[in-house]
């Protein structure tokens, strides 16, 4: 309550400076709503594979469960280097392949964390901002890499329900809203 009058006080003494003072970053937080649903679904995706099915995979081509959620990660590190310009250090210590479920989920939350602390430290007026991406001929902004993590994520999460229907698993009830 303290804190809301301090505000009102200043709100009142500086007028219309109020608001550029005080701004809060609207892309972290409509964004950071989101993929805190998508990190507790994904998450309840990952936990429900037992353990002795993280290795399975439903052909030869595919990737297995755990590689899946590997692949996940490894592409929020890979996509992250083009809003950042920093090598990613949430992967650091983690096996790429062979690991164990436990394993899996702290290389999960890590991940989803670390993402959700760039996001968080970016500037509104920074999400337009163009990056060099690696695809010819798409023009790519910061907000834009971050939702092309989100969609990527989507993509193989979706795979992974497909994984436990073919175990005979019911998959958690979807986290969207």
């Amino acid at each position: 309550m303290k804190n809301l009058i301090a505000r009102l006080i200043l709100l009142v003494a500086l007028g219309g400076f109020y608001h550029p003072l005080f701004a809060q970053n609207d892309f972290a937080i409509e964004f950071g709503t989101v993929w805190q649903r998508a990190k507790a679904y994904t998450l309840k995706v990952a936990e429900a594979m037992p353990e002795e099915h993280y290795q399975y995979k439903p052909t030869k081509e595919a990737k297995t469960f755990e590689e899946e959620l590997t692949h996940v990660v490894a592409n929020f590190a890979s996509l992250q280097y083009y809003v950042t310009g920093k090598k990613a250090t949430f992967l650091d210590g983690f096996k790429r392949t062979g690991k164990s479920k436990s394993e899996t989920l702290s290389m999960l939350n890590k991940g989803f964390d670390a993402i959700m602390k760039q996001v968080e430290g970016l500037k509104d007026k920074e999400t337009g901002h163009s990056v060099k991406f690696f695809a010819p001929n798409v023009a790519m902004t910061k907000k834009g890499i971050y939702l092309l993590i989100r969609d990527h994520l989507t993509h193989h999460r979706g795979q992974l329900v497909v994984y436990l229907r073919l175990k005979g698993i019911k998959p958690p009830r979807y986290v969207g809203w």
